[in-house]
């Protein structure tokens, strides 16, 4: 309640079931160098608002405006669009470091993928 999707860790659910990969980072520990997978940024998750009006139940809980929307349907509604626009979801800032790395993986695995089909 009081939030919108950018605060919505099920899309991230979404994105690892429609397959998108995880960004990397690293850590310097004392004993060696990890590399961990990361969520990618949520800035363009309110950019899913059209797509869920037909599972959204909106009320009302004292002043508060509440929307239910069944999880299960949110992610297949998120990975579907995931799937179809591998951008999709990805927020517009120019400088996102995670969303503009990702633009990037999709777009190598993109020509790899037709390359091989050629």
């Amino acid at each position: 309640m009081g939030v919108t999707h950018r605060t919505n860790t099920t899309l991230h659910v979404a994105e690892w079931r429609a397959g998108r990969p995880s960004f990397l980072r690293w850590a310097l520990t004392p004993q060696k160098i990890v590399e961990f997978k990361w969520p990618g940024d949520s800035g363009g998750f309110d950019s899913i608002i059209p797509h869920l009006q037909r599972v959204t139940v909106h009320g009302q809980i004292g002043q508060a405006n509440i929307q239910r929307i069944p999880a299960g349907k949110l992610v297949d509604i998120a990975a579907g669009l995931i799937r179809n626009n591998s951008a999709a979801l990805l927020c517009n800032n120019a400088d996102c470091e995670r969303c503009g790395d990702m633009r990037k993986k999709v777009q190598l695995a993109s020509r790899s993928s037709s390359d091989a089909s050629r």
